[in-house]
């Protein structure tokens, strides 16, 4: 990596930051834990594997470095990356191990200096520690999100970092709990609100009124805040632009006017991710428009201006604005790297370029420009310029693009507040508890 190649002798010996070399190990295993299979517990399987050991010291080490970086982070790139290291492992280790980890890291956690990440990693665990009890029922319908509630009884609280709503009819009652880094909602066939928060939630009746848990003054104010808290990811989000260059002469308009591609580039677009239509698309948008099918329409051209001048409008001004672009070269010359045709733009800090290369093997060029290489973090897996087997291009660039990302989040937090989703979750949620408690009511009245 650049930050450890070492010097010539002329330049004398290179001062290595003890911040970014701990940046590239957190990447260097957060990278690992992504190509590694879930581990999933199996209770009619009673063999023991030979590897548990190695797991289980893996699992100790993982947690021990991250532990370290983000209670006493360098900077809030680190801390970032310590936290999805730790999200990533404890959510991939065994049932049965989750509870060992969880003893490991809670006391740390607890007693580090406090801030919104370390806040954000003990939610984690604790949400993701055992799966929500339910009752023993066959009619109980647990859904992924949020459910729209048409109730004749609607009552919320603020529950330790999360909020918890429960919606009534005659028949049933519909369970939403929100935390920083999910979401559950459970239909039950009941109406009885202390059953059920006793039942699903193993709340103590003669404790329901303790501090813990506060109701919350309901109406369209509430209903706003729980809105915009559920429009918030509980998982990272990340926008980076795409662009195919067909050829070494091709003009910012043919850039924009691209539509398609080669098969090589369209399969590894299919890597990058999935690929899925705009229109009243759920979840994550990027802040594209989803009210229709934009990649199909074509905006009404003036006298003077080219046809689709505000499609090319659009498109610039999202790609333009990406802290990264991945940059498909489509033709042979790979000698001319200063001439590579792009967009122009405010950003565009960082430039990933893949060039398949001809001759038969399923080999890629790649090659990444940093436009302010001396201030931003270091980042990977890709770096320099490198050459990629096809089979696994798609997933380093992927890596690379998130990476660098957060590498120029951070770069810019002067200007951009750098706040991770489930950050800004959490925040949220503790700003509905402190704002919507209703001091007059008991909790579960």
């Amino acid at each position: 990596h650049r930050v450890c190649k070492p010097l010539d002798d002329n330049n004398g010996p290179r001062v290595h930051s003890v911040e970014k070399i701990s940046c590239l190990c957190l990447a260097l295993v957060w990278n690992f834990l992504h190509v590694l299979p879930p581990s999933l517990d199996d209770d009619n399987n009673d063999k023991v594997n030979s590897n548990d050991d190695n797991v289980v010291q893996s699992d100790d080490l993982v947690v021990a470095l991250a532990l370290q970086a983000l209670c006493r982070p360098a900077s809030k790139f680190m801390a970032s990356l310590a936290l999805q290291v730790l999200m990533q492992c404890f959510s991939q280790s065994k049932l049965t191990r989750r509870d060992h980890l969880a003893r490991a890291i809670l006391p740390t956690l607890l007693h580090a200096h406090k801030s919104v990440l370390v806040d954000t990693a003990v939610d984690f665990i604790q949400t993701h520690l055992h799966h929500l009890p339910l009752p023993p029922s066959n009619t109980v319908a647990a859904l992924n999100g949020p459910a729209t509630c048409h109730s004749s009884t609607k009552m919320s609280w603020y529950h330790r970092g999360s909020i918890l709503t429960l919606c009534t009819t005659d028949r049933d009652a519909v369970i939403t709990v929100r935390y920083a880094t999910n979401t559950h909602t459970w239909t039950l066939p009941s109406n009885d609100p202390m059953q059920l928060m006793t039942t699903v939630f193993r709340l103590d009746p003669l404790a329901l009124d303790s501090p813990s848990m506060q109701r919350l003054v309901e109406g369209a104010p509430l209903s706003r805040a729980l809105a915009v808290l559920d429009r918030s990811p509980t998982y990272e989000t990340h926008k980076v632009g795409v662009l195919y260059v067909p050829h070494d002469k091709a003009t910012e308009i043919e850039l924009l006017e691209v539509v398609g591609g080669s098969p090589r580039y369209l399969e590894f677009l299919r890597g990058l991710g999935e690929m899925v239509p705009l229109q009243h698309l759920v979840g994550y948008n990027g802040g594209l428009d989803i009210s229709t099918n934009t990649s199909s329409s074509s905006p009404t051209a003036t006298s003077d201006s080219p046809p689709d001048s505000g499609r090319h409008i659009a498109k610039k001004r999202h790609i333009g604005n990406d802290f990264v672009h991945i940059e498909y070269l489509d033709y042979d010359d790979t000698d001319n790297d200063d001439g590579i045709p792009s967009l122009g733009g405010q950003f565009s800090d960082v430039r990933i370029f893949v060039q398949p290369l001809t001759g038969g093997d399923d080999l890629f060029r790649t090659r990444v420009q940093c436009k302010h290489a001396t201030t931003l973090a270091p980042f990977g897996p890709l770096h320099g310029v490198q050459v990629v087997p096809g089979h696994m291009v798609a997933a380093a660039v992927r890596l690379t693009a998130i990476h660098a990302n957060l590498a120029c989040r951070e770069m810019h937090q002067d200007r951009f507040e750098f706040v991770l989703n489930v950050e800004d979750r959490l925040r949220q949620i503790k700003q509905i508890g402190t704002r919507f408690v209703d001091a007059t009511a008991s909790p579960m009245v």
